[in-house]
């Protein structure tokens, strides 16, 4: 009985808010959304926080429900800007969004990204699942109900977010329930890659500001020069698509800095960029040669591929640079023949 006298409040509730916004509302217009774009270091972050929306007007059906300014399409989803009649606390502003059909709603992506977050006040648990363009999960996540006892149930924010770790989202599937699930600053992001070179690159000249202390053995400064000499080659492999060569070439590199790690303060954090570019680039190619093998044999080529990508990883996490970088080889090698 707690339970269902519980629902009749939040209905009641809603009626309530429904029934002012059929009063003030006007025919929906075009709105200028609130938009706020921020640069890290990796990705390209773009949140809207709702403002501009009007009273249960939907979001921008002159233009396919698109926020203007960013690559998101709410279809079907309102906004309210009254909070002080069904919600509060919301994080920012007055106006938050909420969808109107069925159990789940969608926001579309005119190109691929990474990852999304946004704060929930939701009577039930919300699912999300996102899609690629082949329609296929990628990620999923869950938040759970945050309702409120009364005066104000949807009164607790809550931030839910999912990132999948590169840019292949395309369509977001929110679960829950219409009118239920209210939603505020609502963000995604694009990872942004660095190129191989450009890496090697800032790695070249962080070695080159290294300084020799006193003392050292005097073949440090040429196994020093020599690491510059292969990560030079390495670069330019990698400017010319060659990553093979180039890998081949990050090797020698760090065969030669890991000689020196002891004797020259900051080679082990040189040592830590190469592992991780290299890291980035053969987890990307045995990733493609998942998604390329057509055979029987691509399979087993794609298990063993992985296979010394884990091998190589947890040398790295042990600090074996050098074993670390023949398992890279290994696993880019293999992965290179499917």
């Amino acid at each position: 009985m707690i339970k269902g006298k519980r629902v009749f409040n939040v209905l009641v509730i809603f009626g309530i808010l429904m029934t002012i916004t059929a009063i003030c509302c006007c025919q929906s217009a075009a709105a200028d959304y609130e938009v706020i774009v921020t640069q890290e270091e990796t990705r390209d972050v773009v949140m809207t926080t709702f403002e501009g929306g009007g009273q249960n007007a939907y979001i921008n059906p002159e233009n396919d429900y698109l926020i203007p300014g960013t690559l998101m399409y709410f279809p079907h989803w309102k906004t309210f800007n009254q909070p002080a009649v069904g919600y509060t606390n919301n994080p920012s502003g007055a106006v938050v969004a909420f969808w109107v059909e069925d159990d789940s709603a969608n926001v579309i992506f005119d190109e691929p990204v990474s990852g999304i977050s946004f704060y929930y006040a939701a009577y039930w648990d919300i699912n999300l699942d996102a899609y690629d363009d082949s329609d296929t999960i990628v990620g999923a996540a869950t938040g759970l109900s945050n309702i409120q006892p009364a005066p104000v149930h949807f009164s607790k924010w809550d931030l839910l977010e999912l990132d999948v770790g590169e840019n292949i989202i395309t369509r977001l599937q929110i679960t829950s329930g219409a009118y239920y699930t209210l939603i505020d600053d609502f963000s995604y992001w694009i990872t942004t890659v660095i190129p191989p070179a450009d890496v090697v690159e800032d790695t070249i000249e962080d070695l080159e500001e290294l300084t020799i202390p006193d003392g050292a053995p005097t073949w440090v400064d040429g196994q020093l020069e020599n690491a510059i000499e292969f990560l030079e080659d390495a670069q330019a492999n990698f400017e010319n698509n060659d990553n093979a060569r180039a890998l081949q070439d990050l090797s020698k590199g760090v065969h030669r800095l890991v000689l020196i790690e002891d004797e020259v303060p900051g080679t082990a954090e040189v040592l830590d960029q190469i592992i991780d570019v290299t890291d980035d680039l053969v987890s990307s190619r045995v990733e493609n040669a998942y998604l390329d093998a057509d055979s029987r044999v691509d399979e087993i080529r794609v298990r063993l591929a992985e296979n010394m990508l884990e091998r190589a990883q947890e040398y790295a996490d042990s600090g074996n640079d050098f074993l670390a970088m023949v398992m890279y080889r290994l696993a880019f090698r293999i992965a290179d023949r499917v």
